[in-house]
């Protein structure tokens, strides 16, 4: 394999390329230009033109020239010129006067020839000079032939050109598809949501239904067996066993609900759901005790022709009947198929509800910034707004409030005290934390609301944004 040949296949794979990317851009069929890179055959100038704009390597590169030191003869290529012929060689005249210490053969006219050399030597230098100036003349006809190294720029024009054309065509696309990509997932994003939404909502109905079935009996065989029959929409074949022998008749027991309520739903697998809820039952007892009464009756008396009462004792069963109310809490596992049917595959087990945090904020402190003056001006702003706020309509909230920053409430509250306040100031503004009680006249309650108020002065103080 020749040495361009080498480079050329080099070339193509440090560019991770195929034969078929490199004769698709040069317009050849692939067996040409693996002849090429197997050293079969070289291309031609035209050819190795455009490989070399193609890998953007120059050209004597391709061809080995900086390792070889000499390039393979392209076809098509114009021949380099013939080498000058040789100098002329020095004179032995010229020879010894530069021994003399002379610089040049030019200072040889201001020698005395005679003093120096026999009129024969000087006549073979003067044919010497003559050809000398002969040889002078054919060098400067042979530099007007001579290629003249000439650095060009922008020979690879095009080839940048396209190249930028792709760069920028390349950014485009990515930028395009990137958003595209992006309004893509969103949708998904959104329809994933809304189904999830919708099936949570499924899921929750389902199982409340469930449990309103489950959690509810009586103790006769009857409705025993309805509720069995019931629970067959819900369960697995498995769990339709297992809870068999939950409710038994001879149990003198009943149950009903009183309240259900889901706390939590999560997805543990691609269509399992697991749902946490609790539920309040009222349990109904009933128990039944065997007590001898004593009775009275009047038989009678054959002796004596007349009634006389008569004491029995007679067993009588008494039924006493006692009622509890139960809450409990438990989770079910729901398996939703792709037709959106449901059943329960994991039985109601106890379970536990979030407790209590530990967390207490921080109570809000007033940091010095505003004056005593200013904060009893703010305060008695704020008592006369709260006084009024509880019936008050737009057009009255107008002057205290701007851009309907609280709206009207509507309720029969007596306004009794601004309880706590802490003022701090925010630029131009003042935040208000305050908490307000109030006495709620319809439930005799004692109401404490408690707001986040920035204030702004004026001409008056106005309520500008509130929380909540």
């Amino acid at each position: 394999m020749s040495k361009a040949g080498i480079n050329l296949k080099k070339a193509r794979e440090e560019r991770g390329l195929q034969v078929e990317d490199v004769s698709a851009y040069l317009d050849i069929q692939k067996e040409e230009y693996k002849v090429y890179e197997s050293g079969e055959k070289k291309p031609d100038f035209n050819t190795l033109k455009k490989i070399s704009g193609f890998f953007d390597i120059p050209i004597d590169i391709l061809m080995g020239k900086e390792e070889t030191g000499k390039t393979e003869k392209i076809e098509g290529e114009l021949e380099p010129e013939a080498e000058l012929a040789p100098a002329q060689e020095k004179s032995e005249l010229g020879q010894e006067i530069l021994n003399l210490g002379l610089k040049s053969e030019q200072e040889v006219q201001e020698v005395t020839i005679g003093d120096v050399v026999s009129e024969e030597t000087s006549k073979g230098r003067r044919k010497k000079d003559k050809k000398k100036k002969r040889s002078k003349k054919n060098k400067k006809g042979n530099r007007r032939n001579e290629k003249v190294a000439v650095l060009k720029v922008g020979t690879r024009k095009k080839s940048v050109i396209c190249l930028w054309i792709l760069l920028v065509s390349s950014l485009a696309f990515g930028i395009y598809k990137n958003f595209t990509a992006i309004d893509i997932r969103t949708i998904e994003q959104t329809e994933i949501v809304e189904k999830r939404v919708e099936d949570t909502n499924k899921v929750e109905n389902f199982v409340e239904d469930f449990a309103r079935v489950y959690y509810a009996w009586s103790d006769d065989e009857e409705s025993i067996a309805k509720r069995t029959e019931s629970l067959k929409n819900y369960l697995t074949e498995e769990l339709q066993n297992l809870n068999a022998d939950m409710i038994k008749a001879d149990e003198p027991n009943s149950s009903e609900i009183k309240s259900f309520r889901i706390w939590d739903i999560e997805q543990v697998e691609d269509n399992e759901y697991k749902v946490i809820y609790k539920v309040k039952q009222l349990i109904t007892q009933t128990t039944t005790a065997v007590v001898q009464e004593t009775q009275t009756e009047m038989i009678l008396d054959e002796a004596s022709g007349q009634e006389v009462p008569v004491e029995t004792k007679v067993e009588k069963e008494v039924k006493d009947t006692t009622e509890d109310t139960v809450e409990s809490v438990y989770a079910v596992i729901v398996y939703v198929d792709e037709n959106g049917n449901m059943i329960i595959t994991g039985n109601p087990t106890v379970s536990s509800l979030p407790a209590k945090s530990e967390y207490e904020p921080e109570a809000a402190q007033s940091d010095g910034t505003i004056e005593a003056e200013k904060s009893d001006e703010i305060t008695e702003f704020l008592e006369v707004f709260f006084a009024m706020y509880p019936t008050a309509d737009e057009k009255e909230l107008a002057y205290y409030v701007k851009d309907n920053a609280m709206l009207p409430i509507e309720r029969e509250y007596a306004f009794s005290e601004i309880n706590s306040y802490t003022y701090t100031a925010k630029k131009d503004q003042v935040v208000a934390d305050v908490t307000v009680t109030y006495l709620d006249k319809e439930t005799g309650a004692i109401q404490h609301s408690q707001f986040e108020l920035t204030l702004e002065k004026g001409e008056n103080w106005m309520i500008v944004d509130a929380t909540p």
